[in-house]
């Protein structure tokens, strides 16, 4: 009895260029095979909802390094070929990594938690109170 699941072996001895190319691959199918069919149910749908709001969201992402950032910017301002072109993309990447991208990452810092929210306001108002109080006056 020979086992079907099995390849037949080429025979060692006689011209290798007389048997026919792939001699060794199967000629029947090993079986019927079976389509997978793609569902959406509402198990399904629950379960990618949950998967997003469980951490795997953008919300809950770290966001990148400015030097990442600063990498992105030159590669993407490397893609034109004329220089002219490249001097804007340059100057868009240096105000975005070191005047927008800082400011937002400090509102998400000081916004991370309530006390530390409470913290951030109440030293941003100290400052901006007593800030005219130590006004310098030249008098010539």
């Amino acid at each position: 009895m020979t086992d079907t699941n099995v390849l037949p072996l080429r025979p060692a001895d006689g011209p290798q260029d007389a048997l026919p190319k792939y001699s060794n691959a199967r000629t029947t199918p090993a079986g019927p095979r079976t389509r997978v069919e793609k569902t959406t149910d509402g198990l399904g749908m629950w379960l990618k909802i949950q998967t997003a709001l469980g951490g795997a969201s953008l919300l809950d992402a770290t966001p990148p390094a400015l030097l990442l950032i600063w990498e992105r910017h030159c590669t993407a301002a490397k893609a034109w070929d004329h220089k002219l072109l490249r001097g804007p993309r340059y100057a868009w990447g240096a105000v975005h990594v070191t005047m927008i991208a800082p400011v937002f990452y400090f509102i998400v810092w000081a916004t991370d938690s309530i006390p530390k929210a409470f913290g951030t306001l109440l030293t941003i108002a100290t400052i901006l109170l007593w800030f005219p109080h130590f006004s310098i006056t030249i008098t010539i």
